[in-house]
């Protein structure tokens, strides 16, 4: 529920689903996977209200590290991790854990974890203005999700990913279609 309210920008309500969630999973210990998911959530909201203390100070506790291999049941902590450092502009430190966690999720056959790899990892060069790559790897997304109609992770992604859609419509013309009707219009159609 949490997750939702903060798809829909309805922080005030995640972040009481969020401390809900933390206080019942604080129960099985904060060891446990679903504490750090919970944790991770918060750290996401923060991000998406544009704070970077918060996140920062749950990535040093929670002892993260590009050097990481993430369990896949901490693969949302993670992509937490990796959005936070994007924000802070450590982009060769994202590519880094993007690439370690790609590899595991294509060997364990996650095709949800390598969607969001690849898009994550399509922001990270679109940052480092490595166009051609990152359209690359959104292509390649396109692919794995669309015989699925996957179309969750694209969104989460956001603006950065919908402006780059356009340029891969022939991957999968309806379902990038689909995908762009999802994000609804951007400024550049309004006007």
């Amino acid at each position: 529920l949490a997750r939702i309210k903060l798809a829909r920008g309805e922080f005030e309500a995640a972040k009481q689903n969020i401390h809900h969630g933390l206080k019942i999973a604080a129960k099985m210990g904060r060891e446990s996977p679903h504490y750090a998911w919970f944790a991770a959530l918060e750290a996401q909201l923060h991000l998406q209200q544009g704070s970077l203390v918060q996140p920062i100070r749950w990535a040093t506790k929670m002892g993260y590290s590009t050097q990481d291999t993430p369990h896949h049941w901490l693969d949302y902590p993670y992509f937490t991790y990796v959005r936070l450092l994007l924000a802070q502009e450590r982009f060769q430190e994202a590519q880094i854990l993007l690439n370690t966690m790609i590899t595991t999720a294509q060997k364990g056959d996650r095709n949800r974890k390598v969607i969001t790899c690849q898009l994550l990892l399509a922001r990270t060069f679109l940052l480092l203005n490595k166009r051609s790559q990152a359209l690359t790897l959104l292509a390649q997304a396109v692919q794995i999700a669309a015989p699925e109609n996957y179309r969750r992770a694209f969104l989460v992604e956001g603006r950065p990913i919908a402006d780059l859609l356009p340029e891969v419509r022939a991957t999968d013309p309806a379902f990038v279609d689909a995908l762009l009707v999802d994000f609804g219009p951007t400024e550049s159609s309004q006007s």
